[in-house]
């Protein structure tokens, strides 16, 4: 007899309930192996899944949070409006309306009032002959006067038709976006874009200094008041 008959005929003496354990715990090891190892890979699927929807729930928090963090905050912010234009700032913003001319020689000189003087009409204006030449161009003094009773701010702008570069303007009621500076009759002066009219008066006449880097050979003139835009070609 052998060893391992030996073996299992003790055991079997021991406790006849006991025969065959080791086969049958043997079995069962085996038998059990397998499907504990597809438990397992069973199980790592489910958990990549959830780590994959974990990512999603995150960003998709993200987004909406700050989403509705953004709407709390615009709906607790207080409400600044904005502040109303001026009737100075209402002048300004309306366009330039001049035509473009090709030589100074075809400039679309007028309207002209029957006296001879630019400007059809609530505005009128003439220049003096006198020239006041510098390093950056010539200086005018021009006249503006209106028909009769008007109200202000009264804006004037200009430019040259051909290239339409800006006029500037010195001295009294010169006003606006500053380009600049020059001297004149040994003074020095700065050079604005804008006349503007605050004190408008009887008897409804000014006298201003405009400045033209190209001597004035062709120049488009925009005096804007309440409820009126002129334009004429000088």
């Amino acid at each position: 007899m052998s060893l391992r008959s030996e073996m299992h005929a003790a055991y079997d003496e021991l406790d006849p309930a006991d025969a065959g354990l080791s086969e049958r715990v043997l079995m069962t090891v085996v038998r059990d192996r397998p499907q504990r190892a597809g438990w397992s890979l069973r199980l790592r699927a489910p958990l990549s899944l959830v780590a994959v929807f974990v990512v999603i729930a995150l960003v998709a928090g993200a987004l909406v949070g700050g989403r509705l963090l953004a709407d709390w905050k615009a709906h607790v912010a207080p409400h600044v409006p904005a502040a109303p234009m001026t009737e100075l700032q209402k002048l300004e913003a309306r366009p330039l309306d001049q035509p473009t001319v090709r030589a100074a020689s075809a400039c679309p000189h007028g309207p002209y009032a029957s006296g001879g003087d630019a400007g059809a009409g609530p505005f009128h204006m003439s220049g003096s002959t006198v020239a006041i030449p510098t390093s950056w161009g010539t200086y005018y003094h021009v006249f503006l006067f209106a028909d009769g009773r008007v109200a202000g701010p009264i804006l004037v702008r200009a430019s040259d038709l051909v290239d339409h570069q800006r006029l500037v303007f010195v001295g009294p009621y010169a006003a606006g976006p500053t380009v600049g500076t020059d001297v004149l009759d040994g003074q020095v002066v700065q050079q604005q874009l804008e006349v503007v009219i605050d004190d408008v008066a009887p008897p409804y006449a000014w006298q201003f200094e405009v400045g033209d880097p190209n001597g004035g050979a062709c120049t488009g003139w925009q005096i804007d008041g309440p409820g009126f835009t002129e334009t004429f070609s000088w």
